[in-house]
């Protein structure tokens, strides 16, 4: 379970090659596909399992849910949501359609608290979605890492 390119890049540039690779992505942390790393691995036969694709969560808050501790992540996720919207779906929908759509990812690990959420991701499942809608999304380039990596957030009291 790895966590940034860094340590991915470490892991290639190793003499030792797992077989399996966890790590974070997401419609708005696209950081690790934009930088190439995904199809070093896939090239190189690592499957690849992505996690925190709601991002913690912070997908199904609302802009009051946030407070000010997200201000800096608000016109992103605005303009994910105006984008996902056209398409008919909301940013979660969007971030876990566009990770099961990459040829390099073999699992998507999602968190549920009922069996009704994963019956409305299972439904998500069954969603066609125009690759041109990822590719909008994809132009949004977000790259705040107090935002994206949850273990930096403000603790909660």
């Amino acid at each position: 379970s790895l966590y940034s390119k860094e340590e991915i890049c470490q892991v290639l540039d190793s003499n030792y090659k797992p077989d399996v690779i966890q790590m974070p992505m997401n419609i708005l942390d696209t950081r690790l596909y934009r930088c190439g790393v995904l199809s070093k691995l896939f090239d190189r036969g690592i499957e690849i399992h992505v996690r925190s694709v709601f991002l913690q969560g912070l997908f199904y808050l609302s802009k009051t849910d946030l407070g000010d501790s997200f201000k800096d992540v608000l016109p992103y996720l605005e303009k994910l949501k105006s984008i996902s919207a056209e398409a008919g779906l909301d940013i979660a929908e969007l971030s876990l359609l566009w990770l099961v759509s990459l040829k390099e990812v073999s699992k998507v690990i999602i968190g549920i608290d009922n069996v009704n959420q994963l019956k409305a991701h299972l439904e998500t499942l069954k969603k066609n979605v125009d690759s041109s809608v990822f590719e909008q999304a994809l132009s949004i380039k977000y790259e705040n890492e107090n935002i994206l990596n949850p273990s930096l957030w403000p603790i909660k009291s």
